[in-house]
Formats: structure tokens, C-alpha cells, sequence
């Protein structure tokens, strides 16, 4: 039931799916996410193939370097809002905005 997402350049992810460069961002610059499905399988997955269209809006909202703590924090909002979609779904195989 566990998801991982392994995002090995962000800035790259960023300027193909947003179409937006994050040069702000120092390099090398990468993430990487385990999800766990407590609802099912399902959820993981559509968390783990979400995470970076949450990610990197949210990063590109500020363009400055970020410290730790802004990081941690900007994280725990992605983290919240992909867990409000999930909880926001009518089923445990519906999972995403309804």
C-alpha cells in the first residue's frame, strides 16, 4: 500500500510541468515522498503522482531561497492539501477532487 515519488530535479519538473524556471532554487535540488494509503492503495498512488502539482506552485509562490523552516513549512501545507483531497473523496477508489 506504500507509494514513494522520487522528484530527481525539481527545477527541470518545474520549467516542463509548469513551465515556470525555479533559478531561485539552489542545486541540486530534489525531493522524495512515501506515502502510506490508510484508505487504500489507491490514495497512495494518487497522492505519490500529485505531490509535484502541489509542490511546486506553492514553491514558485515566493521566488527567494527558502530556509529550513520555511521549507518544513511549505511541505507540511502541500502534505495537508493533497490529505484534504483524499478526505474530501466520496470512496476509498475516488480519490481527487470531486
Amino acid at each position: 500500500m506504500d507509494r514513494a515519488v522520487l522528484l530527481n530535479d525539481i527545477t527541470k519538473i518545474a520549467r516542463l510541468a509548469l513551465k515556470f524556471p525555479l533559478s531561485f532554487v539552489d542545486l541540486p535540488a530534489c525531493a522524495y515522498a512515501l506515502f502510506h494509503g490508510l484508505r487504500s492503495a489507491e490514495s497512495a498512488q494518487w497522492c505519490a503522482e500529485n505531490f509535484h502539482k502541489k509542490l511546486l506552485p506553492s514553491l514558485a509562490e515566493r521566488i527567494h531561497t527558502y530556509d529550513t523552516a520555511q521549507l518544513r513549512r511549505l511541505l507540511e501545507r502541500t502534505l495537508e492539501a493533497l490529505d484534504a483531497e483524499i478526505l474530501k473523496s466520496t470512496s476509498p477508489q475516488q480519490v481527487g477532487p470531486v
